[in-house]
């Protein structure tokens, strides 16, 4: 269970940017937008996460395609959940970075009405 409370934070999250949208009406300008692309980040690399986990473990690919014996396959699952939260957190950063300023330059071209 430990393992993946990444996963578990990024459902509480989902919740928690349900309700807020719901009582709270916003526009995806400047806090909202970041807001926005800071859930859409931080949710979209969960998931791949969870899509990997599925694939990995009950898809069994760890032992048809990496020959992994379950003692390695805990290994690699205990160095996983240190190491996919601190991934999640730097793509989550550098999407905040890179998204308001792409969001700004798509708005100045054709582009932009594909998005209305």
């Amino acid at each position: 269970m430990w393992g993946m409370w990444n996963v578990y934070l990024a459902y509480a999250s989902l919740l928690a940017a349900t309700i807020i949208v719901r009582r709270v009406p916003y526009k995806l300008e400047s806090r909202g937008l970041i807001y926005a692309i800071v859930m859409c980040a931080f949710i979209g690399l969960e998931a791949d996460v969870l899509f990997r986990i599925f694939v990995f473990i009950p898809c069994q690919t760890y032992r048809l395609f990496y020959d992994l014996d379950v003692e390695t396959l805990r290994s690699v699952w205990v160095l996983g959940a240190a190491e996919t939260p601190i991934k999640a957190a730097i793509s989550t950063v550098f999407t905040v970075i890179v998204g308001p300023p792409l969001n700004k330059a798509i708005k100045g071209t054709s582009f932009s009405s594909w998005f209305k």
